[in-house]
């Protein structure tokens, strides 16, 4: 998985646009993730008047300095809570040859503590410790 979020391939753009574009009923969709990135309302504006162009793909082609660690920590906000998002990430990253998963069901909720370190380690995340152990204290565990 690349470093920054502007470097991901089209695969990994359209997969996470499947997912963010669709307006969110509590409002935890493309909007909400280019917030928590400190993009700023005039730039969210511009995005959503332009009905060229996919409003998460212009997301990420302007996330020019911001890393995989840094949109999986807004992935994770407890605000934003789309782990739906990183598991097609981590499905994206994973070798062809373990197969996909993308049969089994991953609404919201449906990943678990040690999925989510399961795709942490695939995507290559580096973060820090406490924010990796935060992380994994808030989620669910269903094991």
């Amino acid at each position: 998985m690349p470093h920054l979020v502007s470097q991901y391939n089209f695969e990994i753009q359209h997969e996470i646009a499947d997912h963010l574009n669709p307006p969110k009923e509590h409002g935890n969709d493309w909007r909400l993730v280019a917030s928590k990135l400190n993009f700023s309302n005039n730039f969210i504006e511009k995005i959503k008047a332009d009905q060229m162009q996919s409003p998460t793909h212009r997301l990420l082609e302007n996330c020019t300095s911001i890393t995989t660690d840094e949109f999986l920590a807004v992935l994770t906000d407890p605000k934003v809570q789309r782990k739906d998002v990183i598991f097609v990430m981590w499905e994206c990253a994973r070798p062809p040859s373990l197969g996909r998963l993308s049969d089994r069901s991953y609404p919201d909720s449906g990943i678990g503590r040690y999925e989510i370190l399961s795709i942490l380690s695939t995507l290559g995340v580096t973060g820090g410790r406490a924010w990796l152990a935060q992380l994994v204290r808030s989620l669910p565990s269903n094991h």
